[in-house]
């Protein structure tokens, strides 16, 4: 197993992430001077004064106003903001029965969408449709992007077939997704996790954005999870952490091709709801809240997910657990409901902000939202590791402007 990595910095990389920081700070307090900015990021006038220079020769930031008045001394103070729609990235969701895409800009505003069903999610067939959607998205959007992001269904880099079967996307396992969408597409491409890229979508868009440490639930076919430590995402050994569909509730109990028996994913996914409504003859169709068949299920789920969200509690102490994904809103908010009583745990305490279990604000649109934040992310939250050296460092002047992505 390789060592913890002992990496440091040098120069080049803490003015990447001073830069990153920046961004960030316009991002969330926009319209700023660039006292304002010293003060929030804590950085020297000089070093603000050089990298707002650096963003205004590249059109990532513009003057808004000014500002003079009673208690402002010298000069009228220059109000700053992000030119969000300097940096434009394409995100693509792949599911089982539709591939989504959208452009989006620096702030979050989605500048174009596509969507179409499919019908066999192999790579021979789903990746000439990928290509099919990035051209559309780029002839809407013609700004070059930097980059694509790509959530696709986990867990990541497991023994081949181990835990292939219903919730998983077939023939991509093994598949080095990343490089074959690169030389297919002509840019820079980076894979995610649906659950991870839903968690990072939650973080900079919804209900997680004030929240330093959360875990989220997704429910795709299958049921994933993604947790966020003191703002950052916990990947784990693979990217798969937080992948707790896979755990066992049932030792034992009810078969899952996609994962051991009696896993949480057996019970408490879109997958077992569809294997309930099939059963019942019901086929694709969703009945109300009030049908027996979903009022039985609702139950099921709550009883395996209950105990799961007192282990999650305890494992990672987050501020509030969120559900995200293709789960109806209705339906989430009846399972919401129907855990309660939730199990004593460390979550348990009267300084709460919010409930322990509450639905995300971005739905089904979580996993192309996370997506589409891929090529940009650690801009808009910028990730210390970013300061660590690689083994091999490229040559150390600043990276041309439209090339920052990289760093």
């Amino acid at each position: 197993m390789p060592a913890p990595s002992l990496a440091g910095t040098n120069l080049a990389r803490a003015k990447g992430f001073n830069r990153r920081v920046v961004v960030e700070a316009l991002r969330r307090h926009a319209p700023c001077s660039r006292a304002e900015l010293a003060r929030l990021t804590r950085l020297s006038p000089q070093t603000i004064s050089n990298i707002v220079a650096e963003f205004l020769d590249a059109g990532l930031v513009q003057v808004e106003g000014r500002r003079a008045g009673p208690g402002l001394r010298g000069q009228p103070q220059v109000d700053l903001t992000l030119n969000a729609d300097a940096a434009m990235a394409i995100g693509l969701s792949l599911e089982h029965d539709r591939l989504r895409a959208m452009a989006m800009n620096l702030d979050g505003t989605v500048r174009a969408e596509w969507s179409a069903p499919i019908a066999d999610a192999r790579p021979a067939a789903l990746l000439p449709r990928i290509a099919e959607a990035v051209a559309a998205l780029r002839l809407e959007v013609p700004a070059q992007p930097w980059g694509v992001g790509l959530a696709m269904p986990g867990p990541f880099a497991t023994v081949p077939h181990s835990f292939a079967g219903p919730t998983t996307l077939p023939g991509w396992q093994g598949v080095p997704v990343a490089e074959r969408v690169s030389v297919l597409l002509g840019l820079p491409v980076l894979v995610e996790r649906d659950a991870a890229a839903a968690a990072r979508a939650e973080y900079l868009y919804g209900h997680a954005r004030d929240l330093r440490s959360f875990f989220v639930l997704h429910f795709g076919r299958g049921l994933g999870g993604s947790a966020f430590g003191d703002g950052q995402l916990l990947r784990g050994a693979r990217g798969n952490a937080g992948e707790i569909g896979l755990m066992v509730s049932v030792p034992g109990g009810r078969p899952h091709p996609g994962g051991p028996d009696g896993c949480l994913e057996a019970y408490v996914s879109l997958h077992a709801l569809s294997d309930r409504l099939a059963e019942a003859g019901l086929g694709r169709v969703m009945p109300g809240l009030d049908h027996p068949v979903l009022r039985d299920w609702i139950a099921e789920a709550a009883s395996h997910l209950r105990p799961a969200i007192g282990v999650v509690e305890t494992l990672f102490d987050p501020e509030a657990i969120l559900l995200t994904g293709h789960l109806p809103a209705p339906l989430m908010a009846a399972l919401i409901t129907a855990l309660d009583p939730l199990p004593p745990s460390i979550a348990a305490h009267r300084q709460r902000r919010l409930a322990r279990v509450i639905a995300g604000a971005t739905g089904a649109d979580s996993t192309v939202l996370g997506a589409a934040t891929l090529p940009f992310y650690d801009w808009l939250a910028p990730d210390t590791e970013a300061l660590r050296k690689p083994k091999q460092e490229q040559a150390s002047e600043l990276p041309r402007v439209k090339d920052w992505w990289r760093y």
